[in-house]
């Protein structure tokens, strides 16, 4: 077995795409760091938060000293908020990259106390009169790096965060992927709710990045997976509305046990054992982070890695 999938994306080797007419600009280091400027900002006195969310979102409520209470997401990631009472904001998440129809659609109801986290959705459009943050680093081969939309202009930082590096980024350039794994955990570690900007390295390598070939690339190979996949798939997918997403979301009817999948090659992660741990999750969260297998679509991969990976997958269910 030579070919793995998954895993962080290493340095890219793509040439540089086409001027871009209104090109996005990476303002902080991290989407938690956004998150936490926009609290400071709103000052609400509590934020919503779906119960399947990682604990980076809570970390920068704790920052900020906000009071969180989690809502439910029901087994089609569709956010199930409960009525704002005053003082209240709503974090709504676009699952995958998969849910901004549904996710927009609410936080055009609730205007500026809607906070939209499409930090798994980079190529989705901000909600007009809420506020909007993604990651770029989740999507390419960065250090850092995240950028905002929203009705009021925050404060951009200037230092940035001394911490970050790219060591990952050039272990996986020359074929080390044990240590680029716990160097890219490491600078994980590293990332913090500081108002820091994202690192010059980032900005410079994020100039250079052919976006749309990387948003071509991933809706193909979704919708790919999804023909040949979808019918072992519980979650109902709109192909009209796949703009360049995450991952692929296999969501099966069970709780799955990753390590097989990673001892054939599939280094799906599992989002979030968070989730799992954390007192007072409901059911229904918990079974989102058993049951959906979150597989590699990203810009590496070819048509026919896809069909590889599709293989591999049917051997495993």
């Amino acid at each position: 077995m030579s070919r793995t999938f998954g895993g962080y994306i290493g340095l890219e080797q793509w040439p540089p795409g086409p001027p871009r007419a209104a090109a996005p600009q990476l303002t902080h280091s991290a989407g938690r760091a956004i998150l936490a400027a926009i609290l400071r900002h709103e000052r609400p006195t509590r934020l919503l938060v779906p119960c399947y969310i990682c604990d980076s979102v809570l970390r920068a409520a704790e920052a900020t000293g906000t009071a969180v209470s989690f809502y439910p997401v029901n087994t089609q990631l569709i956010p199930v908020p409960p009525a704002l009472e005053p003082g209240d904001m709503l974090l709504l998440v676009d699952y995958f990259g998969i849910r901004s129809g549904p996710v927009r659609e609410l936080a055009a109801t609730v205007g500026r106390r809607a906070i939209l986290d499409a930090s798994m959705a980079f190529f989705s459009a901000p909600p007009p009169g809420a506020w909007w943050f993604t990651s770029a680093r989740k999507f390419f081969g960065l250090p850092d790096g995240a950028t905002w939309a929203g009705p009021d202009l925050l404060p951009r930082p200037e230092a940035h965060n001394p911490a970050v590096r790219a060591d990952h980024l050039l272990l996986a350039q020359v074929g080390d992927p044990e240590a680029g794994l716990a160097a890219y955990r490491a600078n994980n570690a590293a990332l913090r709710t500081d108002a820091l900007a994202a690192a010059p390295l980032s900005r410079h390598l994020f100039a250079r990045l052919d976006l749309e070939a990387a948003r071509t690339a991933r809706t193909r190979n979704f919708l790919h997976l999804h023909e040949r996949l979808g019918h072992h798939n519980q979650l109902q997918v709109d192909s009209a509305r796949i703009n360049g997403p995450l991952h692929y979301p296999l969501h099966l009817s069970r709780a799955v046990d990753l390590r097989p999948w990673h001892a054939a090659g599939i280094f799906a992660p599992r989002l979030w054992p968070d989730v799992l741990a954390r007192a007072g999750s409901d059911p229904e969260s918990r079974m989102l982070a058993e049951a959906i297998v979150p597989l590699p679509i990203d810009q590496r991969y070819t048509t026919d890695d896809m069909n590889e990976l599709a293989w591999r997958v049917e051997q495993l269910l």
